[in-house]
């Protein structure tokens, strides 16, 4: 298992190119991606949100992947994890560790080929997968368990079920809205 820790942008991590630092609804990476998935789990302590992501790393990269983990408030690096890793282990002990160290944000986790990102601000915030890979992710059960899409919004947004104008209320039609414009 390989799980390099806080060994520092000069010590092997990439450019944080893919990323700029914003606030959904607006965009936040400085380059489009094929797809855009939402959440509104906590990327920084969900096991079920962490193994998901270990399956589109799998489907998108191959059982030889490797994310680097950053802290999304200083852009900090965590850790390089390999697919050896145990991802929810890890992540969750990073999470620790930021706590501990006063950083109470949330994480973005990069694929070292740049095939994926996700991003999210603080562990209260949507987080926002993006994702270049020709694989129908939305065919991975815990993809549809986990995130939604902008075609998800759209259908909440024309509130024809209660559950659409629950969903609305809960996190507001401007922002909705707004999310729709900036990840069409």
């Amino acid at each position: 298992m390989d799980v390099t820790r806080k060994a520092g942008l000069e010590e092997g991590a990439e450019p944080l190119d893919g990323i700029i630092v914003g606030e959904l609804p607006s965009d936040v990476f400085a380059r489009r991606f094929g797809n855009y998935f939402f959440s509104d789990i906590d990327l920084n302590s969900s096991e079920s949100i962490i193994s998901t992501l270990r399956q589109v790393a799998v489907v998108c990269s191959g059982l030889d992947s490797e994310v680097d983990v950053f802290a999304s408030s200083s852009r900090r690096f965590l850790a390089r994890l390999d697919n050896e890793a145990s991802w929810p282990r890890e992540i969750k002990k990073l999470s620790r560790e930021m706590w501990v160290d006063g950083d109470t944000g949330g994480m973005f986790i990069i694929d070292r080929r740049k095939k994926w990102v996700i991003y999210q601000a603080r562990p209260v915030d949507l987080a926002v997968l993006a994702v270049d890979c020709h694989a129908d992710l939305r065919g991975i059960s815990a993809v549809r368990d986990s995130f939604f899409t902008i075609g998800d919004v759209k259908n909440w947004l024309s509130l024809r079920t209660a559950r659409d104008r629950e969903l609305v209320d809960v996190f507001g039609s401007g922002f909705l809205s707004a999310l729709v414009e900036s990840y069409s």
